[in-house]
């Protein structure tokens, strides 16, 4: 029977494409949308995997490599609020 592995919960990871990455950092998928990071874990193999809640998808563990994660665009709510006050004010 082989012995299960164990991880550590770290603050902070270096990911291509995203930089330092940090608990509390959003985040976009491809398929799952947006979403926030929860937990780092470091395995005892050195594999690192991110637990980040989504949107819509909820929480999963995802390994970094190859989860294609990008920066979280943010909502401009402004553009739609000036164009709705445009339409207003006629």
């Amino acid at each position: 029977m082989s012995a299960k592995k164990q991880s550590k919960l770290i603050e902070q990871t270096e990911i291509e494409n995203l930089g330092t990455v940090k608990v509390g950092r959003q985040v976009s998928h491809p398929v799952f949308g947006n979403g926030i990071v929860l937990k780092i874990a470091e395995w005892e193999d050195g594999e690192i995997t991110l637990n980040v809640i989504f949107d819509k998808a909820g929480s999963k563990w995802l390994v970094p490599e190859l989860a294609g994660l990008l920066d979280q665009k943010p909502i401009n709510f402004l553009k739609p609020l000036k164009s709705l006050l445009t339409k207003l004010s006629r």
